[in-house]
């Protein structure tokens, strides 16, 4: 008789093992995205001219160039797959953040939508535009790192999507 409350026990852990495997993960979290780099510089003009030259060197046009106020904005650029259409441009502004620090701010807009006679899962077209995202963030800050060197200090933000 003692063996039935350790058999119902077993019962009960199978049941709920089971329905554990069954259970879908919940998607991997989104990369983050660069929203802010800071060198250790005071000149402003160095840091526009080399982000000016990274977003060309990387693909981007430029949509507006306003070195007075340290504003770059760029056109959308394209990062389609076979299934999603997608695009991305940025608004980028160098400043004097403090002394012997420059700083640059970005701020994103993202599109994307499943092309016709495509059926994209939401989560899954999500992480791809945010990949190819972050990937062409990556490769322009490798140029920006090539250009002015390393920044000091980056900040980072999750993806937010509309």
């Amino acid at each position: 008789m003692k063996h039935i409350p350790n058999l119902k026990m077993i019962t009960c852990l199978a049941i709920l093992l089971g329905l554990a495997g069954c259970a879908t993960p919940p998607p991997a979290p989104l990369p983050k995205l660069v929203k802010h780099a800071v060198w250790e510089t005071n000149d402003k003009e160095t840091v526009y001219d080399a982000c000016l030259k990274g977003l060309h060197l990387n693909g981007f046009m430029i949509l507006v160039a306003e070195r007075e106020s340290g504003l770059l904005a760029t056109e959308w650029k394209d990062i389609s797959t076979a299934s999603i259409d997608a695009k991305f441009r940025m608004n980028l502004l160098i400043f004097n953040e403090a002394p012997g620090h420059t700083s640059l701010s970005i701020r994103y807009d993202i599109s994307w939508t499943g092309k016709e006679g495509h059926k994209v899962k939401s989560a899954d077209a999500e992480q791809t535009v945010a990949k190819a995202v972050t990937g062409t963030m990556e490769s322009l800050f490798l140029e920006f790192d090539r250009l002015l060197g390393k920044a000091s200090n980056k900040g980072y933000a999750s993806f937010t999507w509309k």
